[in-house]
């Protein structure tokens, strides 16, 4: 399995790339489309909260409505940046008598990718919180969810991928199974959130 962990490590950069080759405005229409693909599933994820972590449908509601809402959120932020690569950090700031010599800050995706390292206790919107900015930003990430309570999470990776919700292969999803217990496996997933695959891109590995 470490060929396959080490493929994940290395392709952020083909999909940082795509990413920040999109517009704002194009990586918050990806969230939506990626919020209504979960938001298909909602009754299944309450299904496997219950069944994973032992939570009832109030207490699950916390982690998985609020993890929705929280990537809707963001996606309607973004649509408020309009079709930008970039955006303005203040107001332009002279730099001599000249009116003309005058300097500007801007904001750029950053080069990289964001390391999540998820709790137990919000498979979901642990999730969802930090990826959903982070995209929107133009920068992929790497979420490593708690093994105990990494179903959901996995879960909902795969049914990113299977709709294809945000282009060609946008989630790469690494597992490696536990043994199981009497009533549920224990998993361990990694998922390359490799959103970027947009027009000509392609961020195979």
């Amino acid at each position: 399995m470490a060929w396959i962990w080490l493929r994940a490590l290395l392709s952020p950069g083909k999909v940082a790339a795509a990413l920040r080759a999109m517009t704002y405005g194009e990586r918050a229409t990806m969230l939506g489309a990626i919020g209504k693909v979960l938001q298909s599933h909602r009754v299944e994820y309450y299904r496997i909260a219950t069944s994973n972590s032992g939570t009832v449908r109030s207490d699950s509601a916390i982690d998985i409505d609020g993890g929705l809402y929280t990537l809707g959120f963001y996606a309607k932020l973004g649509e408020t940046l309009g079709n930008r690569r970039m955006l303005l950090d203040g107001e332009p700031a002279r730099l001599g008598k000249d009116p003309l010599f005058q300097s500007q800050h801007l904001l750029c995706p950053a080069h990289g990718t964001a390391l999540l390292i998820n709790a137990f206790n919000f498979p979901c919107w642990g999730l969802w919180e930090k990826a959903a900015p982070a995209l929107l930003s133009g920068v992929p990430v790497i979420v490593k969810p708690a093994s105990a309570t990494a179903w959901l999470a996995q879960r909902m990776a795969a049914d990113v991928i299977g709709r294809r919700a945000a282009g060609r292969r946008p989630v790469r999803c690494l597992r490696q199974f536990n043994r199981l217990t009497r009533s549920v496996a224990s998993v361990r997933c990694a998922l390359l959130h490799g959103f970027g695959a947009h027009g000509g891109h392609n961020p195979r590995a």
